[in-house]
């Protein structure tokens, strides 16, 4: 069971990750599925469409989000 506290904790180090060049296109998915777990779909759309204009185009992301 993932808290609130961890689910900010995971967004503040998929943010920290993305500033060390982790590729914008992954974190943004993964913030997606965080925002998923914490019942928001409508922010998880925003942010996988995000990944998905960033040039992330894999099959897992296209299974979550459909325009």
């Amino acid at each position: 069971h993932l808290t609130q506290e961890k689910f900010s904790l995971a967004v503040e180090w998929i943010g920290k990750a993305m500033d060390n060049n982790y590729p914008i296109r992954f974190g943004l998915e993964f913030q997606g599925d965080i925002a998923l777990m914490k019942g928001d779909k409508n922010q998880a759309n925003y942010y996988w469409k995000e990944a998905k204009d960033k040039g992330n185009h894999s099959l897992r992301l296209r299974d979550k989000y459909h325009e």
